[in-house]
């Protein structure tokens, strides 16, 4: 059966296309995993990828899109944002000896799940309840910077070759 790619509104998309980034830290993550790449070495590119990007297209999403609080889907989307900045914020500020395989992939899993969430059941569902204004508005703000800022160059291609290593 043929998956349809999603017709996101123009509006969302730079935000959508984001997600991209998302779902390759979760294919690098279980790549790390099957490989048997050391944990330290996993946590350092979840560093690298949550204070560089995740945390800033949390908030953006957050400050752009979930305006309406009483809104069931919007709020799934927050407690989902919540969840997983606990989930790296608890993986990063423990030592590498205490984390686990498992934690790692969960994250990737529960990353996977929100973003899917978001693409296809919160997007369409905000596409139709924020108003033509609000949207517009919404695409100003995102053109206004550069939302290309952020780059995976991260060096240590882990999820490549288990020896590679810096």
């Amino acid at each position: 059966m043929e998956t349809k790619p999603i017709k996101r509104s123009s509006q969302l998309l730079p935000v959508s296309r984001e997600h991209h980034f998302g779902l390759l830290f979760c294919w690098k993550i279980r790549q790390g995993i099957t490989k048997a790449v050391e944990i330290e070495r996993m946590l350092k590119y979840l560093q690298f990828f949550f204070r560089g990007h995740l945390e800033y297209h949390f908030a953006e999403e957050e400050r752009l899109l979930f305006i309406d609080k009483t809104d069931m889907f919007v709020q799934s989307a927050i407690s989902q944002h919540t969840e997983l900045r606990k989930q790296c914020e608890n993986l990063l500020s423990g030592e590498a000896c205490s984390v686990h395989r498992e934690q790692l992939g969960q994250l990737a899993d529960d990353l996977e799940d929100h973003i899917r969430f978001e693409e296809r059941i919160l997007f369409p569902h905000l596409e139709q309840v924020l108003s033509p204004g609000h949207l517009n508005w919404v695409d100003n703000c995102l053109h206004d910077h550069d939302r290309n800022a952020f780059i995976d160059n991260y060096p240590d291609v882990f999820w490549l070759n288990q020896s590679a290593s810096l």
